[in-house]
């Protein structure tokens, strides 16, 4: 559980983060692992897995406003994954509609602020509502260009690559050509048109809460030169000091993309 400032020397201090950050570089794409909802749960002995899975949930738009204040141009949450989707029903149940009543409730303030909502992953393996309210909510928000959201729900690094490799063997440039000769035409920029969000540039900082120290298979591809962050702060619990040190910590890193 994160130490909690009394309310004047929280406002304090977060007046004096976000003086700092200002003054040096921004991820332009910033990667969310949105990690500790059950963890949640049982420190706060919350009724129901639904009850923490709503208090992350609301959690998500305190950060879209955060990232657009400090001029981050994409978002990428990831929700829910493949491997949750695996859960026992009652908690796939509760999970698929936290998202879609918060994937509703954020629509409003995304038409105000410019926000592009979409959803990137396997979303044939989601819940039929869930895959509604995505296919709704993107049309809605389809003409914003403010600050691209991108929820990766249903998702899995592995599986984003095989489907990459599918459908760039399913393009028209490749389509029919003997296999050699089309394996010659595959490099790392063939691929990244075919990837999940692949008309967006790679994170700059990823960002991962409760503290486990690894991806979990979170864009594979996309991460050879991110920045990493892991915070103990489990997702609900996740604040505007959290966010504002992440910000910090990118901004003291110095970044060689493999040079």
């Amino acid at each position: 559980m994160p130490r909690r400032l009394p309310g004047l020397a929280y406002d304090l201090y977060r007046i004096r983060l976000w003086a700092r950050v200002r003054t040096g570089p921004m991820p332009q794409h910033l990667a969310v692992i949105l990690d500790g909802n059950r963890r949640f749960v049982e420190e706060h002995h919350l009724a129901s897995m639904r009850d923490g899975y709503a208090a992350g949930a609301r959690r998500v738009r305190d950060v879209l406003v955060w990232s657009e204040r400090a001029g981050v141009q994409a978002v990428t949450l990831w929700a829910m994954s493949i491997d949750n989707l695996g859960r026992p029903e009652v908690q796939i149940e509760a999970m698929s509609g936290v998202i879609a009543s918060e994937l509703d409730a954020v629509v409003p303030g995304a038409m105000r602020r410019g926000w592009r909502l979409r959803g990137i992953g396997r979303r044939d393996l989601l819940p039929l509502d869930l895959q509604r309210t995505l296919t709704r909510v993107e049309a809605e928000t389809a003409a914003n260009t403010r600050l691209t959201v991108q929820f990766a729900l249903g998702y899995g690094g592995r599986e984003e690559i095989v489907d990459a490799l599918r459908h760039w063997a399913a393009a028209e440039a490749v389509r029919g050509l003997p296999v050699e000769e089309a394996l010659e035409s595959l490099h790392p920029d063939a691929l990244t048109p075919f990837l999940y969000g692949g008309d967006l540039p790679d994170p700059d900082l990823i960002l991962r809460t409760s503290g486990e120290l690894r991806l979990s298979g979170f864009l594979l591809w996309q991460s050879v030169y991110s920045e990493f962050y892991f915070t103990d702060v489990l997702w609900p619990d996740f604040r505007e000091i959290d966010f504002l040190r992440a910000l910090r910590s990118y901004q003291a890193r110095r970044r060689r993309f493999g040079r």
